[in-house]
């Protein structure tokens, strides 16, 4: 571990969490903050937030959900005492979006939402680049209230933000769709015709992650199910809502 490397030591981070490999990577971080003769630079780049935020993410990704707390705390208490960069602030906050949603508190995530640094009171929503998660979270956490209609709506917004920011190709906007289509089917009996047109997007959706994040990997796996239970009958009756085997189709 050079300080001078440390930009591309995040984008390793960084690519390790989004192909779910995390061992290596949080093993290595943890050996170099063991290593006692590391000068206090490549100590205080370790120590980043920027790298301390891919950290968590690695761990929450991991399953590792007490060492995440422990190092969102860690990261909050630095924070009250040095400057940090308004990316870093939101990057903070998604996280511990995260874990709510893990931990299924809906309420929880409505009311984060309302803090800053997702709203001021000077703003009345949060930056173009961070609308696509603020309605997410908010859809998702609707649906988590058993509130399928209007998680619909707000994942939809979330749809059209995400196509205005990132592509309308791309993997992450992809994602929401399937999360909206989900939704779509939830607390309600569906008929023949309006299964197989949902199913069959799905499909466009499933092919394009494929092309874009490989056959394997584990967000492409997730929207396959969503086509599984299709195929089970298990929206064909009223009043499905969600179980563990649904909130684990849930992708984030």
């Amino acid at each position: 571990f050079s300080a001078i490397d440390s930009s591309i030591h995040l984008y390793w981070l960084k690519w390790s969490s989004r192909l779910g490999k995390f061992s290596e990577p949080l093993l290595w971080l943890e050996e170099r903050r063991a290593f006692q003769s590391l000068s206090e630079e490549v100590l205080s780049e370790i120590n980043s937030p920027k790298i301390r935020l891919s950290e968590v993410e690695l761990q929450i990704a991991s399953g590792n959900l007490n060492a995440a707390r422990n190092n969102i705390s860690e990261i909050s208490r630095v924070a009250t005492t040095t400057p940090t960069s308004k990316a870093d602030e939101f990057e903070l906050a998604v996280l511990k979006l995260e874990l709510l949603l893990i931990a299924r508190e809906p309420k929880k995530i409505m009311r984060a939402l309302s803090e800053y640094p997702w709203k001021t009171s000077n703003d009345s929503e949060p930056p173009e680049e961070w609308r696509p998660y603020f309605y997410w979270y908010r859809g998702v956490a609707l649906g988590l209230d058993s509130q399928y209609r209007n998680s619909e709506t707000e994942l939809l917004i979330a749809e059209a933000e995400a196509a205005q920011v990132f592509g309308p190709l791309h993997p992450r906007t992809s994602l929401i769709s399937a999360d909206r289509v989900l939704m779509s089917l939830m607390g309600k009996s569906n008929d023949g015709e309006d299964l197989r047109k949902k199913r069959s997007y799905i499909e466009t959706l499933v092919k394009r992650l494929s092309d874009s994040l490989g056959e394997e990997h584990p967000l492409v796996t997730k929207a396959e199910k969503i086509i599984e239970q299709i195929d089970r009958g298990y929206f064909n009756t009223s009043g499905i809502s969600f179980n563990d085997e649904l909130s684990g189709i849930l992708i984030y």
